[in-house]
């Protein structure tokens, strides 16, 4: 009879019941003696309002003191009797949303654990005055005393050594470092998380960790004096001080790094400050132009000189920024004796590593192994003033290097000379027979002379198509020169043998001809001067019809390379000419998509059609009803 008794009570009192609860929150957990921190009195009933609630919040009044208090949603009653607040909302003033209803502000007394307990104090009611049925839950606060840890725990610059060992208690640090350390880390690790650090630098944090920070530092020349603050918890500061000299830029070199002489043979060598040229009747004046090695120094002497016949004497003084002084001398003689003269700009013997180049023309093709980082040439020029210099011949990098070698003589222009280096990569397996390879652990360069068979079979391109290693299959002259270079990998479709052979037109130097099938990626020498490095040109293929296809119209030579994907056509030609009209962006883009764009179209129309049908349908069962 009892149950039935309370199943009766439950049944009409819990439709009148709204159930929600009524939590605490804090903004700090640990607060520090002596500081505030805010507790909030929220409420969550769903999307109802309050209009009646009483409570009472208990706290410990050793550990703290209330503050102040506000009101998110409006004024209430609250009454603070010896930790006890009482919280009363009366019908009369606006109801509450959920959230935040009281903001209560503590201050910290003393180091302590201790909870803060709410539970109802009185029913709580909504706006259609049913009953709320709350639960509570209390917040556990513990304070701690605040730090008054101020010093670091290590002290360091990036890439830079200190002059004295870190010890947290000496303030003082030094450090020395080179003319070209422009900017300095200095890092800092704090000996308490709650530190702050502060500086005459550029402070950040470390990323991943808390502890660290980093002091950007932009150095003058000179004593640079770095001040790092450490600030305790409890505002206790210590500063250390680190004095960063910079050794000063100024140099003591006052050689030249360039020179030249309209009108004459000279450039600037090395250990060489007098220099002499002639010149004809005819040339009234020279142009001087220099550089200094020390790009502070001062430079007197350039420009334009007035020339009279017989000897003229000029000098260029030069002063680097540290005071050193240096004068160079350039005489031209003039004289209708040298009118006639025609200078002589031709290499009569060129060596290359000790192997006589039989054959000098404008490119020389070379190979090295991967330990060589300069090669060694040997110059005999047919003018005994003509003059030459080499650029580029320094730290030569794995792949293709082009080494300039320059020669001049009176009254004429200069030469150039391409030294083409292949050098060979370091994390490649070379081979000298294809039937050499068994797997492809790792990539594979093959290289063959151009007088070889270059038929490569089938199970060789199968190999490569599966795997992600590469065949390079090299095809190179008598001294390791690169002539063109064929790549096998998984990209390829078709894997029938192929001919990788390529040969150079004898009639056009702009055409080769290759039976290399579609998709094959090639490294080809344009073995030409009608080209020079960085140059962008047109690469067309034509067959037996001559029908053009425009393979690329957007190829960079470098290193008098350039590199393209056959298309399967017999002949390639390399212009800077357009030889056949060219779709523009448009079109392209059209024909690239062209698939897409017709399945698109046939879609809509099928759509079209079966929802045309189906009309058809509806109307006719509407008919046969009627």
């Amino acid at each position: 009879m009892k149950k039935i008794i309370i199943s009766l009570v439950l049944f009409f009192t819990l439709p009148l019941m709204v159930m929600a609860s009524t939590i605490l929150v804090s903004d700090e957990k640990k607060p520090i003696v002596g500081s505030t921190f805010v507790l909030n009195v929220t409420v969550d009933y769903g999307n109802d309002k309050l209009s009646t609630a009483h409570y009472l919040l208990t706290y410990d009044t050793d550990c703290f003191s209330l503050a102040s208090t506000s009101w998110p949603q409006g004024t209430v009653s609250l009454r603070n009797d010896n930790g006890n607040i009482y919280i009363d909302k009366e019908a009369t003033t606006s109801p509450w949303s959920p959230g935040a209803v009281s903001i209560l502000t503590f201050r910290v007394n003393k180091v302590c654990t201790k909870s803060f307990e709410i539970k109802e104090n009185g029913a709580a009611t909504n706006q259609n005055g049913k009953v709320v049925k709350q639960s509570f839950a209390s917040i556990t606060i513990s304070t701690e005393e605040s730090g008054s840890n101020n010093q670091l725990a290590s002290l360091a610059i990036t890439d830079q050594v200190l002059n004295s060992t870190f010890n947290k208690n000496d303030n003082n640090y030094s450090a020395n470092v080179a003319a070209d350390v422009s900017t300095i880390d200095i890092v800092a690790i704090k000996g308490d998380n709650k530190q702050k650090i502060l500086s005459n630098g550029s402070v950040s944090e470390d990323e991943t960790d808390k502890k660290k920070v980093h002091i950007s530092y932009d150095l003058n020349s000179g004593l640079n004096k770095i001040d790092i603050k450490v600030q305790a918890e409890n505002g206790a500061t210590n500063i250390y001080t680190l004095k960063v000299t910079r050794a000063s830029d100024d140099s003591t070199d006052a050689n030249l790094k360039r020179l030249s002489v309209s009108n004459t043979n000279i450039k600037y060598m090395d250990g060489k400050d007098v220099y002499e040229a002639r010149v004809g009747s005819a040339v009234d004046s020279v142009f001087i132009t220099a550089a200094t090695v020390d790009p502070k120094a001062e430079l007197v002497g350039t420009g334009t000189k007035k020339v009279i016949d017989g000897e003229n004497d000029f000098v260029i003084r030069v002063k680097s920024s540290s005071g050193k002084e240096k004068k160079y001398t350039i005489k031209i003689i003039k004289g209708k004796d040298f009118d006639n003269t025609q200078g002589n700009n031709k290499i009569k013997s060129l060596k290359i590593n000790g192997e006589i180049i039989d054959k000098i023309t404008k490119n020389i093709l070379v190979g090295v192994d991967e330990n060589t980082n300069e090669i060694v040439i040997d110059v005999v020029l047919e003018s005994e003033t003509a003059v030459y210099t080499v650029e580029g011949n320094k730290n030569l990098k794995e792949g293709l290097n082009t080494i300039i070698l320059t020669v001049s003589d009176d009254n004429t222009e200069s030469n150039l000379y391409y030294i083409r280096v292949f050098k060979r990569i370091d994390d490649c397996v070379y081979l000298k027979k294809m039937d050499e390879i068994s797997a492809l652990s790792s990539s594979i360069i093959v290289s063959n002379y151009l007088s070889d068979n270059h038929i490569i079979e089938s199970k060789y391109l199968e190999m490569a198509s599966k795997s992600n290693k590469k065949i390079y299959y090299n095809v190179i002259n008598n001294r390791g020169g690169l002539l063109y270079q064929i790549v096998l990998d998984k990209n390829m479709n078709d894997t029938n043998e192929i001919d990788a052979s390529i040969s150079k037109n004898k009639d056009n130097p702009l055409v080769y001809s290759s039976k290399i099938k579609e998709g094959v990626n090639v490294l080809l020498f344009l073995d030409t001067d009608d080209f020079s490095d960085g140059e962008i040109i047109r690469i067309y293929s034509f067959n037996e019809e001559n029908n053009y296809k425009l393979v690329s119209n957007n190829v960079e030579i470098k290193d008098g390379y350039v590199e393209f994907t056959t298309n399967g056509d017999n002949n390639y030609v390399f212009t800077k000419q357009m030889l056949i009209k060219e779709d523009d962006a448009t079109v392209k883009l059209l024909k690239q998509f062209k698939d897409y764009i017709v399945f698109g179209i046939g879609f809509v129309l099928i759509i079209i059609v079966l929802l045309s049908i189906s009309k058809l349908k509806k109307k006719k069962s509407v008919a046969e009803k009627k």
